[in-house]
């Protein structure tokens, strides 16, 4: 009886305690690297370009990709859904309803499971939520804005070729971030495979994208998925990928010369990934332009011979493989510089133009002007004209 007694007042007086801490360290348990996931495939009732301004507005929320394919059956039979699965994921596929109700049905679902895990503390198995369904335009644009509000891992993709698809996460994912990179379903497996902690199903061949979504860590080149039969060795090539990015607010001094060490408190104005090699074309770049005061480029790629010439007054800073091998701060005459390596090597370069010079024009290893061809007197003859 009395250690029963003694045990009642021992939990009287630690039990708060340890209701205060656990709830707190699983708190910080769920706050982790496994949100929930929200997979949005509309299927259109109208012509692609009827949707196009709802998504253009989502556009500055995430990451744009334009050529990544993505479809609903995809995603749950051999894509991404059967290693949600394996890392403990609920899949819930809301279906038969009206996108009204299945938009309301999401929200009570996700403002509950907010609550009980930051309020109450309680760690709740993940959740991917598959919503699929005809949607007008009208209905779209209404709905759309609730959801890509939610405390989410969003992929929005739209079951036509002709849309993009858009990846949005809240602080984690670059906002108002183009990418042309091509990326086929077992880049998404492998993407998700990260993001749950697990790795990537063996037999493919695929690369996770989480890099040039986050702007965290070095995005490897995307591989293409492994293939049977003949066409196995070509499909191994690696593509090439340059990363640009611009920069209009600089701190004075600019922190990256010459040491080049410290890019991670600034965030680039814009962010582009580009399946080429430099230089790259004006339309990939068509953004960049003649800026009042001073911009910084950074451009990451995979080269083995390089050779630039510097416009006086632009800084510039290269390394390759990550260590330093040229600097030069503010030339007064132009400066040219050239590597050559046997095998291609990750190149990084931070430039630092003065104000009212134009990227594209004074820096052409970087960017190649595109010119205008006349055509030929035959195709001139050849080709109807139009009034």
């Amino acid at each position: 009886m009395k250690k029963t007694l003694l045990l009642c007042l021992m939990f009287c007086c630690l039990g708060p305690l340890f209701l205060e801490a656990s709830p707190l360290e699983m708190t910080g348990q769920a706050a982790g690297a496994r949100p929930d996931i929200l997979f949005l495939a509309p299927k259109l009732t109208a012509p692609p370009k009827d949707y196009s301004k709802t998504l253009a507005k989502t556009a500055k929320l995430g990451t744009v990709l334009p050529h990544a394919v993505l479809t609903e059956s995809a995603f749950c039979s051999m894509g991404p859904v059967p290693v949600l699965m394996a890392a403990g994921y609920r899949v819930l596929p809301i279906r038969d309803v009206t996108r009204e109700e299945a938009v309301s049905r999401l929200n009570e679902i996700l403002t509950l499971r907010y609550r009980t895990r930051y309020e109450d503390g309680i760690q709740q198995a993940p959740l991917c939520v598959i919503l699929s369904e005809e949607v007008t335009p009208k209905v779209l644009a209404e709905t759309l804005p609730t959801l890509m509000d939610a405390e989410a891992l969003i992929l929005l993709a739209p079951q036509e070729d002709a849309l993009p698809l858009t990846v949005v996460w809240k602080n984690r994912v670059w906002p108002t971030q183009y990418s042309e990179q091509s990326m086929r379903v077992e880049h998404w497996v492998a993407t998700l495979a990260e993001i749950v902690g697990l790795p990537p199903p063996a037999e493919s061949g695929a690369v996770s994208v989480l890099p040039l979504l986050t702007g965290s860590g070095y995005q490897r080149p995307l591989e293409q998925p492994l293939l049977l039969g003949p066409s196995a060795s070509a499909a191994q090539k690696v593509a090439p990928c340059t990363m640009v990015c611009t920069y209009t607010q600089l701190p004075e001094p600019c922190p990256w010369v010459p040491d080049f060490t410290d890019m991670s408190n600034l965030k680039p104005t814009e962010r582009l990934f580009v399946p080429e090699k430099l230089p790259l074309s004006e339309s990939y770049v068509s953004n960049l332009t003649t800026r009042n005061g001073p911009q910084g480029l950074y451009i990451r790629t995979v080269l083995s011979d390089w050779s630039i010439t510097l416009p006086a007054q632009v800084s510039c800073v290269i390394r390759v493989k990550g260590y330093p091998v040229f600097s030069v701060w503010r030339p007064e005459e132009p400066v040219s510089w050239h590597f050559t390596r046997m095998e291609p090597q990750v190149v990084e370069c931070f430039l630092l133009l003065p104000p009212e010079m134009d990227p594209i024009q004074s820096l052409p290893f970087l960017f190649k002007p595109e010119v205008d061809e006349e055509p030929s007197a035959s195709e001139a003859t050849s080709k109807p004209l139009t009034p």
